[in-house]
Protein backbone atom coordinates (compact mmCIF):
# COMPACT_ATOMS: atom_id res chain seq x y z
CA UNK A 1 0.00 0.00 0.00
CA UNK A 2 2.59 2.20 0.92
CA UNK A 3 4.46 1.30 -2.43
CA UNK A 4 1.33 2.54 -4.37
CA UNK A 5 1.10 5.83 -2.19
CA UNK A 6 4.57 6.59 -3.23
CA UNK A 7 3.65 5.79 -6.89
CA UNK A 8 0.50 8.08 -7.16
CA UNK A 9 2.65 10.77 -5.43
CA UNK A 10 4.96 10.24 -7.95
CA UNK A 11 2.56 10.63 -11.06
CA UNK A 12 0.56 13.70 -9.37
CA UNK A 13 4.24 15.49 -9.01
CA UNK A 14 5.04 14.74 -12.85
CA UNK A 15 1.78 15.77 -14.07
CA UNK A 16 1.74 18.71 -12.03
CA UNK A 17 5.43 19.46 -13.57
CA UNK A 18 3.88 18.85 -17.01
CA UNK A 19 1.33 21.21 -16.73
CA UNK A 20 3.12 23.46 -15.56
CA UNK A 21 5.83 22.95 -18.77
CA UNK A 22 3.26 23.09 -20.97
CA UNK A 23 1.86 26.26 -19.98
CA UNK A 24 5.17 27.89 -19.98
CA UNK A 25 5.79 26.33 -23.55
CA UNK A 26 2.69 27.57 -24.89
CA UNK A 27 2.65 31.16 -25.62
CA UNK A 28 1.25 31.66 -28.87
CA UNK A 29 -2.20 30.81 -27.46
CA UNK A 30 -4.15 34.01 -28.48
CA UNK A 31 -4.20 32.99 -31.82
CA UNK A 32 -5.37 29.46 -31.58
CA UNK A 33 -8.38 30.74 -29.07
CA UNK A 34 -9.00 33.64 -32.05
CA UNK A 35 -9.23 30.13 -34.55
CA UNK A 36 -11.55 28.49 -32.46
CA UNK A 37 -13.95 31.11 -31.17
CA UNK A 38 -14.16 32.19 -35.12
CA UNK A 39 -15.01 28.33 -36.32
CA UNK A 40 -19.09 27.52 -36.81
CA UNK A 41 -19.18 26.73 -32.94
CA UNK A 42 -21.74 29.44 -32.30
CA UNK A 43 -23.46 26.76 -33.85
CA UNK A 44 -26.96 25.58 -31.69
CA UNK A 45 -26.74 21.92 -31.05
CA UNK A 46 -29.28 20.78 -33.24
CA UNK A 47 -26.74 22.67 -36.35
CA UNK A 48 -23.89 20.68 -34.95
CA UNK A 49 -25.92 17.25 -34.90
CA UNK A 50 -26.39 17.61 -38.52
CA UNK A 51 -23.73 19.52 -39.48
CA UNK A 52 -21.03 18.28 -37.33
CA UNK A 53 -21.91 14.09 -36.95
CA UNK A 54 -21.84 13.58 -40.49
CA UNK A 55 -18.41 14.06 -40.95
CA UNK A 56 -17.70 11.72 -38.38
CA UNK A 57 -16.98 8.17 -38.57
CA UNK A 58 -20.08 5.51 -38.11
CA UNK A 59 -17.93 2.16 -38.48
CA UNK A 60 -18.88 0.55 -34.94
CA UNK A 61 -15.06 -0.96 -35.43
CA UNK A 62 -13.92 2.76 -35.06
CA UNK A 63 -16.47 3.78 -32.20
CA UNK A 64 -15.22 0.82 -30.72
CA UNK A 65 -11.75 1.75 -31.04
CA UNK A 66 -12.66 4.90 -29.67
CA UNK A 67 -14.74 3.60 -26.31
CA UNK A 68 -10.77 2.11 -25.75
CA UNK A 69 -9.04 5.04 -25.98
CA UNK A 70 -11.82 7.00 -24.02
CA UNK A 71 -10.77 4.52 -21.00
CA UNK A 72 -8.05 6.80 -20.03
CA UNK A 73 -10.37 9.33 -20.18
CA UNK A 74 -12.43 8.28 -17.72
CA UNK A 75 -10.19 8.49 -15.37
CA UNK A 76 -11.04 12.16 -14.64
CA UNK A 77 -14.75 11.75 -16.74
CA UNK A 78 -18.08 10.32 -16.87
CA UNK A 79 -19.83 9.65 -19.96
CA UNK A 80 -23.10 9.18 -17.17
CA UNK A 81 -24.69 11.98 -15.99
CA UNK A 82 -25.91 10.16 -12.81
CA UNK A 83 -22.14 9.28 -12.26
CA UNK A 84 -20.45 12.87 -11.52
CA UNK A 85 -17.04 13.27 -10.90
CA UNK A 86 -15.21 16.44 -8.94
CA UNK A 87 -12.09 16.07 -11.59
CA UNK A 88 -13.95 16.70 -14.82
CA UNK A 89 -17.42 17.03 -16.18
CA UNK A 90 -19.35 14.39 -17.24
CA UNK A 91 -19.51 13.88 -21.48
CA UNK A 92 -23.05 12.74 -22.32
CA UNK A 93 -23.79 14.50 -24.82
CA UNK A 94 -20.80 17.06 -24.85
CA UNK A 95 -21.28 17.56 -28.59
CA UNK A 96 -23.37 20.54 -29.14
CA UNK A 97 -23.04 21.73 -25.42
CA UNK A 98 -21.95 25.00 -24.16
CA UNK A 99 -18.88 25.11 -23.23
CA UNK A 100 -18.06 25.12 -19.44
CA UNK A 101 -22.10 24.35 -18.84
CA UNK A 102 -22.36 21.38 -16.99
CA UNK A 103 -24.33 22.20 -13.54
CA UNK A 104 -22.45 21.47 -10.74
CA UNK A 105 -18.81 21.50 -11.93
CA UNK A 106 -16.52 24.15 -10.82
CA UNK A 107 -14.97 25.51 -14.27
CA UNK A 108 -11.53 27.50 -14.88
CA UNK A 109 -12.38 31.01 -15.67
CA UNK A 110 -10.70 30.33 -18.59
CA UNK A 111 -13.63 27.90 -19.85
CA UNK A 112 -16.61 30.25 -18.30
CA UNK A 113 -15.47 32.79 -20.08
CA UNK A 114 -16.00 31.06 -23.49
CA UNK A 115 -18.70 31.55 -26.15
CA UNK A 116 -19.99 28.55 -28.31
CA UNK A 117 -20.75 24.98 -28.13
CA UNK A 118 -18.88 21.62 -28.15
CA UNK A 119 -18.32 21.21 -31.80
CA UNK A 120 -16.31 18.38 -33.34
CA UNK A 121 -13.19 20.96 -34.48
CA UNK A 122 -13.08 22.39 -31.16
CA UNK A 123 -13.36 18.80 -29.62
CA UNK A 124 -10.31 17.80 -31.66
CA UNK A 125 -8.66 20.52 -30.67
CA UNK A 126 -9.28 20.53 -27.20
CA UNK A 127 -7.82 17.18 -26.93
CA UNK A 128 -4.90 17.72 -29.49
CA UNK A 129 -3.94 20.24 -26.71
CA UNK A 130 -5.89 21.04 -23.58
CA UNK A 131 -3.53 24.01 -22.83
CA UNK A 132 -2.92 25.51 -26.15
CA UNK A 133 -6.34 26.57 -26.72
CA UNK A 134 -7.26 27.59 -23.13
CA UNK A 135 -4.09 28.52 -21.30
CA UNK A 136 -5.38 28.24 -17.73
CA UNK A 137 -7.25 25.08 -18.14
CA UNK A 138 -7.03 22.81 -14.98
CA UNK A 139 -6.78 19.96 -17.46
CA UNK A 140 -3.38 18.41 -16.28
CA UNK A 141 -3.53 16.19 -19.70
CA UNK A 142 -0.95 16.25 -22.45
CA UNK A 143 -3.49 15.76 -25.36
CA UNK A 144 -3.72 13.35 -28.41
CA UNK A 145 -1.46 13.73 -31.13
CA UNK A 146 -2.79 11.31 -33.14
CA UNK A 147 -6.10 12.41 -35.34
CA UNK A 148 -7.37 9.31 -35.48
CA UNK A 149 -7.07 8.63 -32.47
CA UNK A 150 -9.14 12.17 -31.57
CA UNK A 151 -11.78 11.27 -34.41
CA UNK A 152 -12.52 7.64 -32.98
CA UNK A 153 -12.65 9.36 -29.44
CA UNK A 154 -15.00 12.05 -30.67
CA UNK A 155 -17.06 9.61 -32.72
CA UNK A 156 -17.39 7.24 -29.40
CA UNK A 157 -18.84 10.27 -27.39
CA UNK A 158 -21.25 11.32 -30.39
CA UNK A 159 -22.12 7.35 -30.27
CA UNK A 160 -23.18 7.89 -26.84
CA UNK A 161 -26.29 10.63 -28.34
CA UNK A 162 -27.93 8.55 -30.31
CA UNK A 163 -28.29 5.09 -28.21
Amino acid sequence: MLARSKRLAKVSVCAVIVAFLQNACSRETDNAITSINSTSDTNTAAEISNEDRKDLPSDPHIIERGRRLFSSCGVCHSVNTSLPSSAGPHLQGVLGRTVGSVQGFPYTSVLMQQNGVWSVARLDQFIKNPREIYPGTSMAFGGIADESDRRAIIAYLASLDTD
